[in-house]
């Protein structure tokens, strides 16, 4: 049954806007596959303990809702058009008295939500209240209306309403950011300016990135998935940091450049493509606003055998700087005018992306202690999927791959292997990569963070491991990675 699409449902439209290229990619990929449509719910779930007051809280997601156009959209059925509702709306549900298996269940119908671009609102807000001094909030949003960058903003901006509400006061906030007007700025054709450059840069292709399957691709793309979450802890992330800070880099280049020393290893192949996320919010007087605004950029590279990490790094600082100054051209034209040969099994260019989010610290609600987490998405549009997210205790890494190429113990034993490789990197940045040691196999790892046993030296193994994976050595718990970095000062 087709929807029947009212933009004047909910009464009158503030606007009616062209969507932006990136949105139109969306809802093509939502209209393609319903599976497909599940990769791009984006969640938070925020544990609060203390007298968490229900008014003051929807109070605050409306006053959301009034300040943020994205929040009032809907699409029509074509996806060429978003239209603005004038009044805000809100889906809210409140779950009382509620368990921890309430909670496990909300979690999970939730990331199975299906949105309806045409009718629905489309983000939902459910707290469930397991006590008096325990709730649990979930904010979802579908990816069309909010970005990563976007729910920092709302996260911010949410703590000042509802510390205002609750105090009868009103929130310092300066105006928003309109994204009518950010959707206006990108439908004026600025990318015809950038399209030369990206022509050029791939004018040859090179061959598509084989990774290691666990099985045989199927003939057709799946999107179902799972997430994996490993935290680098700050004694891991910070020799690296001042790592790739000696040769210059940001902790962008910085990953990029490990990363693709990683890929190197795993496939062989010396012409790389890595996909990277981007806020558009950056590219102008935007950094305020809530909308969809990724900018997806095919980040090539060639990565020479020999490679090391001090010469791999001028030449992805080079590469990131000109795809962050090329940006207008999507990647979705890219495609199109290279014609890249089309194969139903799989994405083209960029099966792996990379990004990293802005610091999610949580949110500080007057008389409340607040736990945050991201949701995991179960389905991917990409084959594996890197989040890094940087926080208080280190990066964590939130590896989203997809469930009928790969299993979990591959994917936990690429992410042991970047965390020897940044160990390695922090010690050795000049080391070539053809003297670094072999990736190991998905077998080859004992628990979530423990390298193979018989690759440590003989006083090594008398250790207890502990039920999460890590080890306890003379007092002390280490992960994987840094028991592998005491067997190799061991051994030297």
């Amino acid at each position: 049954m087709k929807t029947s699409f009212n933009p004047f449902r909910d009464g009158e439209l503030d606007a009616a806007v062209p969507t932006t290229a990136s949105q139109k990619e969306i809802f093509s990929s939502c209209l393609a596959d319903p599976q497909a449509a599940l990769a791009f719910n984006e969640g938070i779930e925020l544990e609060f303990s203390g007298p968490l007051q229900r008014v003051a809280l929807e109070r605050a997601l409306i006053e959301l809702a009034k300040r943020h156009e994205s929040l009032r959209a809907n699409f029509d059925r074509r996806g060429m058009f978003a239209c603005i509702a004038g009044s805000p709306r809100l889906d809210f549900d409140v779950v009382t008295d509620a368990d921890q298996y309430s909670v496990e269940e909300q979690r999970a119908a939730l990331v199975r939500h299906v949105f309806d671009l045409q009718q629905d609102v489309l983000w939902r807000v459910v707290l469930v209240q397991q006590s008096d001094d325990q709730h649990t909030v979930f904010l979802l949003f579908h990816h069309i209306v909010v970005d990563g960058w976007s729910m920092a903003v709302l996260l911010e901006e949410l703590e000042a309403l509802y510390n205002a509400s609750l105090n009868e006061v009103e929130a310092q906030l300066e105006p928003p950011k309109s994204f009518v007007d950010y959707a206006l700025h990108e439908s004026r054709g600025h990318g015809n300016a950038d399209a030369s450059h990206w022509l050029e840069k791939f004018a040859t292709l090179p061959a598509p990135l084989d990774l290691p399957l666990d099985r045989g691709r199927p003939e057709f793309r799946t999107f179902g998935a799972r997430r994996l979450d490993v935290l680098f802890s700050r004694d891991l992330i910070d020799p690296f940091t001042r790592a790739g800070g000696r040769q210059g880099a940001t902790l962008v280049a910085s990953f990029l450049s490990a990363l693709f020393l990683q890929l190197r290893q795993l496939t062989g192949q010396d012409d790389l493509i890595l996909g990277m996320a981007v806020a558009g919010q950056l590219d102008g007087d935007f950094q305020s606003l809530v909308g969809h605004c990724v900018k997806m950029l095919p980040v090539r590279q060639q990565v020479p055998a020999n490679a090391s990490f001090a010469e791999l790094v001028p030449s992805v600082k080079e590469a990131v700087m000109d795809a962050y100054e090329h940006q207008s051209f999507t990647f979705a034209e890219l495609v199109r005018q290279l014609n890249v040969p089309r194969d139903a099994a799989r994405i083209p260019l960029i099966p792996v992306v990379f990004n990293i989010d802005q610091e999610f610290a949580g949110i500080e609600l007057d008389g409340l202690t607040c736990r945050l987490r991201t949701l995991p998405r179960v389905a991917e549009n990409f084959e594996v999927f890197f989040n890094f997210l940087p926080g208080p205790d280190g990066v964590l890494l939130e590896a989203t791959f997809n469930t009928d190429l790969f299993d979990e113990a591959t994917v936990r034993g690429w992410i042991d292997g970047l965390k020897r490789s940044l160990i390695l990197i922090s010690e050795q940045p000049e080391l070539p990569l053809d003297q670094w040691a072999p990736p190991e196999s998905a077998n080859s790892t004992v628990g979530p963070d423990v390298a193979v046993g018989s690759a440590l030296p003989l006083d090594l193994h008398e250790v207890l491991v502990s039920s999460t994976g890590s080890v306890v050595y003379e007092g002390s718990e280490l992960s994987g990675a840094e028991l592998d970095l005491r067997a190799r000062r061991i051994g030297s």
